[in-house]
């Protein structure tokens, strides 16, 4: 049983070492393309970042003004003032039930 584990293990080593050994190293054409190909995928991630944040900011303040606005339509007022009274009319002015002439209390000179 030793053996077998033994051998097992050789084989697995002598697998990974030709994997390791078959691997060729990057020229440096390779290595200036890989180098690109992350700036362009940094910029690229970059430019849609602040395209997402710029939408998202627009919808945002479109979203608040139309809750704003719809706030506003269906607003209840629980406190509603009275209507203002409006004024009476002007009573009829009333004729005096004397309608004799109108002298002075004291006569002057006799």
């Amino acid at each position: 049983m030793d053996t077998k584990r033994i051998l097992h293990i050789a084989i697995c080593l002598l697998a990974i070492l030709l994997m390791v050994g078959q691997a060729a190293p990057k020229t440096k054409k390779q290595l200036m393309d890989e180098a690109l190909q992350k700036k362009l995928d940094d910029f690229t991630r970059a430019v849609e970042r602040k395209c997402t944040s710029v939408i998202r900011e627009r919808a945002e303040t479109i979203v608040d003004s139309l809750l704003l606005l719809e706030a506003q339509v269906k607003t209840v007022d629980t406190f509603k003032r009275p209507p203002t009274p409006t004024k009476p009319e002007r009573p009829a002015i009333k004729s005096t039930k004397d309608t004799t002439d109108i002298r002075p209390l004291f006569e002057e000179g006799e």
